[in-house]
């Protein structure tokens, strides 16, 4: 009989989700215990994959998201000569999350992650010659676990893999003889070479609009009743919004704006380095 209430708990969950977590959110609670503007311990360890030329694995409470990236020269846009680029895959197979349907959720996150790599680093950096040669760096995020939020994981896994990238030197890229094809001599790999550098210290912050209020860092079961979102990239250095994405939704107001970007701001992230990786000291954060 004592399991009695909680059969009918998880049934009045199940049948009306979104009543149920408005009981808790009119006790100033989430369904997790977690207060409202409460997020979960966020890590992002770079240099997690052997066999990439930079990664990192980011988790967010038990979100967890891959990101290897892949280095590669060609010759850079007529348009835009002293420019490189970075090329943004996102993959969010239903091993991750089997009840979650994937409906577009994959392509609406890669051009999220694209927009704030192009918010956050400037591509004149990635040049070798102008007008002959640049770097492309390819980034391919992967989510390994869906427990809400990963929208977080995969800007924190993303911008993580290019502060791990070192890019070889000007006299690393030649001309191949036999097919004019630009190539990338004495392996150009370890840890030796320039990072890629960030504009600021970019920190996300994705909040789940549920009832008028905002709810920080959304689990899953959060995000299957909320009406909206709102994903903030602020410069934790100086507090400066770099990205600001909200897909629809109810109107969130101006100052719940702006206390979003203080509690982006003063967000904690633990980063480090996987033990053995070759990357300089220089590159951490």
């Amino acid at each position: 009989m004592s399991r009695a209430p909680t059969v009918a708990l998880d049934a009045f969950q199940k049948v009306h989700p979104r009543a149920y977590a408005a009981r808790f959110l009119e006790r100033g609670t989430r369904l997790d215990g977690r207060g409202l503007d409460e997020v979960r311990a966020a890590r992002a360890t770079r240099g997690a994959l052997g066999n990439a030329d930079g990664s990192c694995v980011a988790t967010v409470g038990r979100t967890t998201v891959a990101c290897g990236a892949t280095r590669l020269v060609g010759r850079p846009a007529p348009d835009a000569p002293r420019d490189g680029a970075i090329e943004v895959r996102v993959q969010l197979p239903g091993l991750c999350a089997a009840e979650r349907p994937e409906t577009g959720r994959a392509d609406a996150l890669q051009e999220l992650v694209a927009r704030v790599v192009r918010a956050c680093v400037r591509l004149d950096q990635l040049c070798v010659a102008e007008g002959a040669a640049a770097w492309c760096v390819r980034l391919d995020v992967v989510c390994l676990d869906d427990d809400g939020n990963v929208a977080d994981a995969a800007l924190l896994a993303a911008l993580g893999a290019l502060r791990d990238v070192r890019l070889p030197p000007a006299s690393a890229v030649v001309t191949s003889p036999e097919d004019g094809l630009l190539r990338v001599v004495g392996g150009g790999g370890g840890g030796e070479g320039a990072p890629i550098a960030l504009e600021g210290d970019p920190v996300p912050l994705t909040s789940a609009v549920f009832q008028g209020a905002l709810l920080a860092d959304p689990t899953v079961a959060e995000e299957a009743v909320a009406d909206g979102s709102l994903t903030l990239v602020v410069d934790a250095g100086t507090g400066t919004v770099l990205v600001a994405h909200k897909p629809g939704g109810p109107a969130v107001s101006v100052s719940a704006v702006a206390q979003c970007a203080k509690r982006c701001a003063g967000r904690r992230v633990l980063e480090q380095q996987r033990a053995g990786s070759q990357r300089s000291p220089a590159g951490a954060a």
